[in-house]
C-alpha cells in the first residue's frame, strides 16, 4: 500500500515536494493551505482535518509556522519532513526538545544539499574516515532575490533572521561533513559584530574536537546564489573545495528534491527513525541560536 502524504503549504517549495512524492509512489492525499491549490488535489483548510487521512507530512510553509505544526504532527504519530529551520525561538526548541527525541516517529528536515552529488564528493566514506583540520561554508544569496514574492523573509520574527533563513543550510553542512552526529560545538564565536534584528551579513565560528568549523552568509541586495565549501584535511595537502553558483539553479535543486524527498518516502516507507539525526538536528540549532544571541 502506498505511503499516504499531505503537504502543508502550496507555493514553490510545496509543489516541488508533491512532484518528488508522486515520483516515488507516495499517494498525495491532500494539501493545506489558505486557498484551493487549484489542482486536482483535495483541499484541507487546516493541519488538523488532514493528519486522520495521512501515513506522513511534508511541511513548506513560512519558518515561525514550522516548530507549532512538527509538534501536532509528531504527537500525532506522523511521520514528518520539514523544510529548514525547524523553529526560529528558544520557546519552540525547548518545546521540540521535550518532544522529539522521546516520539519514537520519523522526523527529517529538509536539508536537501546534503544530497548534491558534489557536495557528497567532500564526505569521507566511514571506514575512510579522517579528521578534517578546518571546514568553512559560505552562502550568498541577496535578500531581494530571495524574497521576490516571500515578503516575510524580511520579518526576523517570522523568518529567523539570517541564521535561519540560510545558515541552517552552512551549519548543517560544515557538521554533516564533519561527522558531528550531536556533538556540541566549543569556543563558539560571532566574529562579525551584529546590529539590528537583520544583519544582512552573519558568521560564525567553533571547534568540533580538533577541527574548525566556519560560516558565513551574506544576503546583501540582488546577489545571485553562491554557495562554496572548503574542507582542508589533516592527511591532505591541498584543501578540497566546491563552488555552487546561480548557472541552471532549478536543474541542480530538482536532483536535490529528488534524492531528499525519495530518502524520506523509503525511511517513512520502513519506518527508520532515526534518534541521533534528531540529536544532530537540535544541537544544529541550539548552536545557531547562541550565534544569533551573541549581539
Amino acid at each position: 500500500m502506498s505511503l499516504r502524504v499531505g503537504i502543508v503549504g502550496w507555493g514553490d517549495a510545496g509543489r516541488i515536494h508533491a512532484k518528488h512524492l508522486a515520483a516515488h509512489g507516495a499517494r498525495l492525499v491532500g494539501v493545506v493551505s489558505r486557498r484551493p491549490p487549484g489542482t486536482d488535489f483535495p483541499w484541507f483548510r487546516s493541519l488538523e482535518d488532514i493528519l486522520p487521512e495521512v501515513d506522513a507530512l511534508t511541511i513548506a510553509a513560512p519558518n515561525d509556522l514550522h516548530a507549532g505544526m512538527v509538534l501536532k504532527a509528531v504527537q500525532a504519530g506522523k511521520s514528518v519532513m520539514v523544510e529548514k529551520p525547524l523553529c526560529i525561538t528558544r520557546d519552540e526548541l525547548r518545546q521540540l526538545e521535550l518532544v522529539l527525541p522521546s516520539a519514537n516517529v520519523l522526523f527529517h528536515l529538509g536539508y536537501r544539499l546534503r544530497f548534491n552529488d558534489e557536495i557528497r564528493r567532500l564526505r569521507r566514506p566511514k571506514d575512510d574516515w579522517a579528521v578534517p583540520r578546518r571546514v568553512h561554508c559560505s552562502y550568498q544569496l541577496g535578500i531581494d532575490r530571495l524574497a521576490a514574492g516571500k515578503s516575510w523573509i524580511r520579518d526576523p520574527a517570522r523568518s529567523g533572521g539570517p541564521f535561519f533563513v540560510l545558515g541552517t543550510h552552512c551549519h548543517d553542512l560544515v557538521r554533516w561533513l564533519c561527522r558531528a552526529r550531536g556533538r556540541a560545538l566549543t569556543n563558539l564565536a560571532v566574529p562579525d559584530k551584529l546590529q539590528g534584528d537583520f544583519p544582512l551579513q552573519v558568521s560564525l565560528m567553533g571547534w568540533l574536537g580538533e577541527t574548525e568549523l566556519g560560516i558565513s552568509v551574506d544576503m546583501r541586495g540582488n546577489a545571485d546564489y553562491r554557495l562554496q565549501i572548503t574542507v582542508e584535511w589533516l592527511d591532505e595537502q591541498e584543501p578540497r573545495s566546491v563552488v555552487l553558483s546561480g548557472e541552471r539553479p532549478g536543474v541542480r535543486e530538482e536532483a536535490e528534491y529528488a534524492g531528499l524527498i525519495g530518502n524520506f518516502v523509503q525511511a517513512a516507507e520502513q519506518g527508520l527513525a532515526d534518534p541521533v539525526a534528531i540529536t544532530e538536528i537540535l544541537q544544529t540549532h541550539r548552536e545557531l541560536f547562541d550565534a544569533r544571541d551573541k549581539r
